[in-house]
């Protein structure tokens, strides 16, 4: 492919009931300085999300109704389908972009053409805190990154993630029972290609604000530990296969999986417990994790505090620990 123009890369906005996000995710896309198309998919919202959409006109701007409210998957189906582009981002409407993110997305690909998968840092927000989410080399291979971020080092976010469709189509929706999306497609992608970095922080994802309450935060310990587990597992098995990881041993590996889980679950515990779930039950989900937890003591304080603490003091160390120490640096182990 020789380079990346007006008809090779759009914006997708996926929406319901979020008018109020919707407007700020589609005005970022508009003032892209680059000339991209934008889809905007309305599925089935009934907060005044139509009357507004039939009043925004853009040239470049493409509209679609659902009169239902189907499945992400169901959804997800329909926008593969809808974008008639190589390339696109889907963004979430309560994220937004940066004006020159999609310009350094194109710059990127005309210099790395062999990238699948090219994404730029992002600003993670946690309520009125944020800090930029680590980063990798301009190309890198697929397997190189995902041991990368099995131990901590890459932190991409989906609205800050270009992907080639012919790739998404390939795949397909993302299971009814896999939560993740943007790792279940990733890890799929990078298992035989390679990924690129812009290095500046571009996009805008919010993680938690009083604004929206993200829905990954809340899945339930049990069904995160399975999915983090298994996909850990595929990353791993990536990895063995690409020839590039043969010097590390099956016992080194393990303990990257167990750690990589361990983290995870433990901050899927913290957002649990900030969401309003009973403390007692999350200690009796907790035993789930319990083998990963016993093998990673850095992350018992987290889980102690997240069980016996208030739930507002719970909240009140999350916003410090982002605003005091992820703000100032990137630490080896980040809250999200």
């Amino acid at each position: 492919m020789e380079g990346m123009n007006l008809n090779q890369l759009t914006i997708v906005i996926p929406t319901v009931n979020r008018l109020g996000l919707l407007r700020r995710a589609l005005e970022s896309a508009v003032a892209q300085t680059a000339p991209v198309r934008i889809l905007v998919s309305d599925n089935g919202s009934s907060d005044g999300t139509l009357e507004f959409l039939e009043g925004f006109s853009h040239p470049r701007l493409v509209k679609k109704r659902l009169d239902q409210t189907i499945s992400s998957q169901d959804h997800a189906r329909l926008l593969h389908q809808w974008v008639d582009t190589d390339w696109a981002v889907f963004l979430s409407d309560d994220d937004y972009l940066e004006p020159d993110f999609a310009a350094r997305i194109i710059a990127h690909h005309d210099a790395h053409p062999e990238c699948a998968i090219i994404y730029t840092r992002a600003w993670v927000h946690i309520w009125d805190a944020h800090y930029a989410g680590k980063a990798g080399p301009a190309v890198e291979e697929g397997c190189d990154f995902m041991m990368e971020f099995l131990r901590g080092h890459r932190e991409p976010c989906w609205c800050a993630m270009a992907l080639r469709m012919e790739d998404l189509r390939r795949i397909g929706p993302q299971p009814p029972d896999r939560h993740i999306g943007d790792m279940y497609y990733w890890i799929r992608i990078l298992t035989d290609h390679k990924i690129g970095c812009v290095p500046e922080p571009l996009a805008h994802y919010l993680y938690a604000s009083d604004e929206v309450k993200n829905t990954t935060s809340g899945i339930a310990l049990r069904d995160w530990y399975r999915e983090s587990m298994l996909q850990a597992d595929e990353m791993i098995h990536a990895a063995q296969g690409c020839g590039r990881h043969g010097d590390r041993s099956v016992g080194e590996l393990r303990r990257m999986r167990t750690q990589f889980v361990a983290r995870s679950c433990a901050n899927q515990i913290i957002w649990n417990r900030i969401r309003g779930r009973n403390a007692s039950t999350l200690l009796c989900e907790s035993w789930t994790c319990a083998r990963v937890f016993a093998a990673t003591p850095i992350v018992w304080l987290r889980v102690v505090g997240a069980l016996l603490l208030p739930k507002r003091w719970v909240s009140a160390g999350v916003a410090r620990y982002v605003e005091k120490v992820l703000s100032k640096g990137n630490p080896s182990h980040p809250i999200v």
